[in-house]
């Protein structure tokens, strides 16, 4: 589906869809990359494993496991040149979005890059490797470096 602006008060189910303006949903799930040039927002985030790039800047980590601190947290294809509104949104392929918000659930199945990440939580399954992290606050290690939560 290829339009300058467009509202969809139903389902969409696309191959790919790439989005100039911003894309809001209630929940959503991206079987493959998603890349954010901007920051991302969350209340909360839970993985398997987190690999750090860049650094990590937190008031306070709580390691619970184990973890090597080896360097950020990062958000890929589609296209609507205008606004795009829509209740409900299944995409095969790729998403790409000059901006966006999700109210409810964000499912990743690839890997997530973006430039900042801003949350109120931070919940890891699995592990986390990063070159450093830095904390601004205190720090309490359970383990080696895991970190259970974090802001």
């Amino acid at each position: 589906v290829s339009a300058a602006s467009g509202t969809v008060t139903g389902g969409l189910e696309m191959g790919a869809a790439t989005v100039g303006g911003a894309v809001s949903a209630a929940s959503g799930t991206v079987t493959g990359d998603l890349e954010v040039g901007g920051s991302l927002k969350v209340s909360s985030v839970s993985t398997g494993s987190l690999a750090l790039e860049g650094g990590v800047s937190a008031e306070f980590v709580d390691t619970s496991g184990a973890a090597t601190v080896g360097g950020a947290v990062s958000a890929a294809s589609g296209t609507v040149t205008g606004g795009l509104e829509m209740g409900a949104a299944t995409v095969g392929g790729a998403v790409s979005a000059a901006s966006g918000t999700v109210t409810g659930d964000l499912e990743v199945g690839g890997s997530l890059k973006v430039s900042s990440v801003s949350t109120g939580s931070l919940a890891l399954e699995g592990g986390v490797s990063a070159e450093f992290v830095d904390t601004s606050g205190a720090a309490t290690v359970g383990g080696a470096v895991s970190a259970a939560s974090g802001t």
